[in-house]
Parts: C-alpha cells; structure tokens; sequence
C-alpha cells in the first residue's frame, strides 16, 4: 500500500473562529480629592487620634493611634488628679477606649468632658483575652488600634441616675445572700444535732426564735445560733435601710413609676436596672407605693 494523503482544509481552523465572547469594558474615572488648607488637616488628623486605655487599680498603660501609626506613651496614674491631668492635655476631638473593669465608669466619667467620646467596651469583643502575647503595652495598643478601624461596639453606658440604682439594688443583693448564708448556718446546726423540723412556718419568726431558745444543744452550737441571729437582725435593718432609699429614688423618677405602673412592674423594674430576674425577693414598698399620684 502507498502512502495516500488525507483531505486537508486551509486554512487551519481556529479557535477564534468557533467561539467568541462579547467583553465589555468599563472606564472608571480616579476619586477626585479636594485640596485642604493647614487648617481642615489638622482638624482631619485629630478626629483620627484614637487613645487607648488598659485601666488597672494604680495606673492605666496609654496608647495613641494616629495616622495609621500606634505608639505607646506611658502610664497615667490612676487617680482622680491624674486623670484630670491627663484629659485636660487631650484634644477635644479625640476618642478614648477601654475596657469594663471595676474602675472604668469612673475613669470614663472623668475623661468625657474633656474628649469626643469615650468607648467603654466588653473584654470579650476585643480578642485581647485570646492573644498569645498579653502585656499592657500591647493591650492599650490593642485598644487603641481597633478604637482608629471602628470595630469597637460600646456597651451600654448608664446615666448617674441608673448608676446609683443599680448600686444600691447591687448592695441589697449582697446583704440578702449575707443573710441567707447566717440562716443556712443555722439550719446546718439542726442537721448535725438531728433536730427534726420546727414545728412554727418561719423559724426567725417570734414563735420561731422562741422554739431555738428552748432546744438543748451543746454550748458551741448554742453559740452559732446566737451569733447568727445577732446577725441575722442587723442584716434585717440593713436591708430595710437600703429598700427604703430605693423605694423613695423609684417614686421620684416618672419613668420607674410609668413602669410600676405594668402588672409585675417591680420584678421588671429589677430586671431592666440590674439585670435580675423574676425569681429575687420583691422590695418592700411604703405605705400608699402601689398607687400612683393622683389616682
């Protein structure tokens, strides 16, 4: 057989040919960027300065953030005369962050007068809990650092009004738990002497008080009793004292009163001041508290 040539086509195919894209192309014009005088740069330069607070009990490690650069720039101390120092050299419009601690409503009551705003924010939104390399110098810069990318979120800040109440409401959930822990000692007692239940429904009542007087214990036991309820009545006052400022605070303010006003007012009343819920003892009221003015 000899060789015979196939059936060629020319000219070569291409790929061009077979299939075709239609590509639109879209012209963009650059950002225009109007030219600032000396002045609106300074102003532009310091809405960007954004401060970083890590608060401690003696001082408060401070980091700067401004033009996309972070510096540390030492300690304050953490005092009032200091910090009045500290934010009487602060811009007007700079902005200052920190974290919830024991002391940062006071720090950031003292610092708001004398910057734009002050950002207190939750430790867990900040990541600084989960950074492998944690120092304050770092944590402030931290701060600093998402204070001047917007990422930080403030937690709700409470006016001087709601600070004092949530005090107080704070301070009778302590003498509470203080006085339930004296009336579990006593219960304790009868379960180690194998004393079986009082015979009266309150055993700190009258009839109570009476029927613990009369058991023979042991002296030491004898003792505990005494001394816990000894205790258990100057919680009794305590308490009393603190519902009754509570209760005089709430009846002057329009808004508690329009929330008392709802049926189960009070245990929201708690619940929107403290975050408690429905299940805490309900605040004793003065005479005539039930109704509102005028009705």
């Amino acid at each position: 057989m000899g060789f015979e040539p196939e059936h060629a086509q020319w000219p070569p195919l291409r790929l061009a040919r077979v299939s075709r894209e239609l590509v639109s192309v879209v012209v963009v014009s650059p950002l225009l960027l109007r030219e600032f005088n000396n002045q609106e740069e300074d102003e532009v330069r310091s809405v960007g300065r954004s401060i970083g607070l890590d608060v401690h009990r003696d001082f408060c490690e401070v980091a700067i953030a401004q033009d996309g650069e972070v510096r540390s720039s030492g300690r304050v101390d953490t005092t009032p005369e200091r910090l009045e120092l500290f934010g009487a050299s602060l811009h007007p419009q700079d902005r200052v962050a920190l974290e919830v601690s024991g002391s940062a409503w006071e720090v950031a009551r003292i610092l708001e007068r004398h910057v734009a705003r002050v950002v207190v924010v939750s430790p867990a939104d900040t990541g600084i809990r989960q950074a492998r390399a944690k120092t304050d110098r770092l944590d402030a810069r931290t701060l600093a650092r998402l204070m001047a990318a917007g990422e930080l979120d403030a937690v709700f800040s409470p006016d001087e009004g709601c600070r004092v109440m949530r005090r107080r409401l704070s301070r009778r959930e302590q003498l509470v738990r203080a006085r339930s822990r004296a009336k579990n000692e006593i219960h304790a007692v009868l379960v180690r002497r194998l004393v079986g239940r009082p015979p009266v429904s309150d055993l700190f009542g009258v009839k109570g008080r009476r029927w613990l007087a009369e058991l023979d214990l042991p002296l030491e036991e004898s003792e505990t009793i005494d001394a816990c309820l000894r205790h258990i009545e100057f919680l009794d006052s305590e308490i009393a004292t603190v519902e009754r400022q509570i209760a005089s605070e709430a009846l002057r303010s329009a808004e508690i009163r329009r929330l008392m006003s709802v049926p189960g007012g009070e245990c929201d009343l708690r619940g929107e001041l403290h975050g408690r819920g429905r299940g805490d003892p309900p605040l004793s009221k003065p005479p005539g508290a039930h109704r509102l003015p005028g009705s």
